[in-house]
């Protein structure tokens, strides 16, 4: 099993988030049943609630809301998507792949997803649905049921992380350059060559993850990683 954590670039919401920027959506619940169309609950945060709501109605992704719980810091929503909304979410995709939700919050700038899949493959398919509903996916973290984010941030593996932390440790990006790459593999227990290419290896995926997919968010091309060490 494994956790991650990602961002999605989806109009759902969009419009009405839009109208009162400083408010976000913490995601309690999606679901559908053959009776039920497609639901999300919700709690609203933040400064402009009352913006937010004046704006559901014209929002083009909602068919129908209630507030299902009023209270002072965090009004508890339901809404039912409608078919712009449905083309835009992903629920069915994540839910045929054994995905499950942990957490999601949503702002003008899309939602900040954490799932659990059963396996990377699960993970790939998932970002190629999205992909194929031009919904934007960038990967955030990756991490191993049970592990921290410090773990394994931004999909690197740990090797791949430690590399990364003894090459400015030694001073290998420097300049002048304080360390070689013979250096830095010595500091690791491992040959230069076999430094040069992890470090290749962990910048690729540093640069993707972190920088790369956010300014590509509406052509994503997020490469997955696998742990190669």
């Amino acid at each position: 099993m494994i956790v991650a954590d990602f961002h999605l670039a989806t109009p759902v919401l969009g419009s009405a988030l839009a109208a009162a920027p400083d408010v976000a959506l913490a995601l309690d619940r999606v679901y559908e049943t053959e009776r039920i169309p497609l639901r999300m609950q919700f709690r609203a945060c933040g400064e402009g609630v009352e913006e937010f709501d004046a704006a559901l109605p014209d929002d083009p992704t909602v068919a129908d809301y209630a507030l299902l719980a009023e209270t002072d810091d965090a009004p508890r929503y339901r809404i039912e998507l409608s078919e712009e909304g449905c083309r835009s979410a992903t629920y069915d995709a994540w839910a045929e792949l054994d995905g499950v939700l942990l957490n999601g919050t949503g702002t003008p700038d899309g939602w900040e997803m954490r799932m659990r899949f059963p396996d990377h493959d699960a993970l790939i398919t998932y970002r190629e649905r999205c992909r194929e509903r031009d919904v934007g996916f960038s990967l955030r973290g990756l991490y191993s049921e049970g592990s921290t984010d410090e773990e394994v941030p931004y999909g690197l593996t740990e090797a791949q992380r430690d590399i990364l932390v003894q090459a400015i440790e030694t001073g290998y990006f420097d300049i002048p350059r304080s360390a070689s790459l013979e250096e830095l593999g010595d500091s690791l227990g491992i040959t230069g060559q076999a430094a040069s290419e992890r470090l290749r290896r962990a910048l690729k995926t540093f640069v993707t993850n972190a920088l790369y997919n956010e300014c590509h968010r509406t052509q994503p091309e997020q490469q997955f990683t696998p742990p190669l060490g």
